[in-house]
């Protein structure tokens, strides 16, 4: 854990919700600041918001992961929010 949060600043949105939901698991207070992260990363437009990724460094190819980024920053954003900026309004 230690070694994946010094090398947050090369971590993909992924990468970031993937050591952001392993930290909240761990009661970790240093996931509030992949939170922040996250937050100010998102793309959005009038209907959605969404966190591209595109280079998978593990496997060490291009494809677009944006899906899976999104699912894991929104995971983390509930775990960690009672509201968030991307949560809609519910009435």
């Amino acid at each position: 854990m230690e070694a994946a949060w010094k090398r947050r600043d090369a971590l993909s949105p992924f990468g970031e919700g993937v050591l952001g939901l392993a930290l909240h698991k761990l009661k970790d207070s240093r996931a509030g600041e992949l939170v922040s992260k996250l937050e100010q990363q998102a793309k959005q437009d009038e209907m959605q918001a969404w966190w591209p990724s595109g280079h998978d460094w593990l496997l060490d190819f291009d494809s677009d992961n944006s899906v899976e980024s999104t699912a894991l920053a929104l995971k983390l954003l509930t775990a960690r929010r009672e509201r968030h900026l991307f949560q809609p309004d519910c009435h």
